[in-house]
């Protein structure tokens, strides 16, 4: 039977503990307050705590905050799409990272180079939908003149300026093992947005795009079935069986191997919310990376 909200505050405080590393999972246990309630807790989901230890041990320490910030929060599920904002228990919180921290990642400088292309920024699709924008501004405001793209927008605002965008899919993460991008983000987008200015004069428009920018969005949470590997103290980390062709399929645990004290999954950290009340999905917005065109693209219509 999952702890109810009368006595679930000092279970709460020791497992916050725990998950700090501030006391051991066996002096978590020996706590005088909800002691036999806690081992009750911990027997299934101890491990999820020890997911952000290793993980700082590692020096992997972007992926430790999402971790710990994911298990200071109150229990609130994504509800999609992501880019509503909305979870079960109320809108969701905001993290934020640094593109420059992300692109460090060879896979992840191949997609900005990839989203930064007119071949998506600029395509038949990209300019349908900044036309149709420029349409509505242009009746709200009466303006001959006006510019698009706010690159200094921040969190969910960037929602509303980007045109297009290009992620990274199973098989590029796969094949990239576990490293700290795949800790902090897993599977993510990039999204692009373009910069610059229009012009109407009597039925005719002319767009021009000077610069563009690119944000990373991804959603923090364990929806779903995925394996997300073996871990063992201090600081290690199998990667999980690879997926079948055509989608992750169902979570397939695998013997336990020298130095590995356990394998967890997306069940993992929902079971643990279930018990503690504790683990808030959250969203991430980067910062926006900014690039200038070498040759503006203009464009009438």
């Amino acid at each position: 039977m999952a702890p109810t909200s009368s006595n679930i505050g000092p279970i709460i405080d020791v497992v916050l503990d725990y998950a700090r590393g501030v006391v051991g999972l066996d002096d978590a246990r020996e706590q005088p307050k909800g002691a036999a309630r806690m081992a009750s807790i911990l027997d299934k989901t101890y491990y999820v705590p020890l997911v952000a230890q290793i993980l700082d041990k590692k020096g992997w320490h972007v992926a430790a905050r999402f971790q710990r910030i994911w298990l200071s929060g109150k229990a609130n599920a994504v509800v999609r799409p992501a880019s509503d904002g909305k979870g079960t228990a109320g809108p969701l919180s905001t993290a934020g990272i640094s593109m420059d921290w992300i692109l460090r990642f060879e896979r992840a400088r191949d997609l900005f180079d990839e989203v930064t292309s007119p071949d998506v920024f600029a395509n038949d699709q990209a300019k349908g939908l900044l036309r149709s924008r420029l349409d509505r501004i242009f009746q709200l405001t009466k303006v001959n003149t006006l510019g698009f793209g706010d690159l200094k927008a921040v969190g969910r605002a960037l929602e509303r300026e980007y045109i297009n965008y290009r992620g990274i899919g199973d098989y590029d993460q796969w094949r990239a093992g576990i490293d700290e991008l795949t800790a902090a983000l897993g599977r993510f987008n990039m999204y692009v947005i373009p910069n610059g200015s229009a012009t109407r004069s009597g039925k005719k428009t002319r767009v021009t795009i000077s610069r563009i920018g690119v944000f990373v969005r991804d959603s923090f949470d364990f929806e779903g079935e995925q394996d997300l590997g073996g871990w063992g103290r201090p600081d290690i980390i199998k990667p999980p069986t690879p997926p079948p062709l055509g989608g992750i399929g169902p979570v397939k645990y695998v013997p336990v191997e020298p130095g590995i004290e356990f394998h967890i999954s997306n069940a993992s950290y929902r079971e643990y919310r279930q018990k503690t009340g504790r683990g808030g999905d959250f969203l991430i917005y980067s910062d926006v990376k900014t690039r200038e065109l070498s040759k503006p693209i203009v464009f009438d219509y």
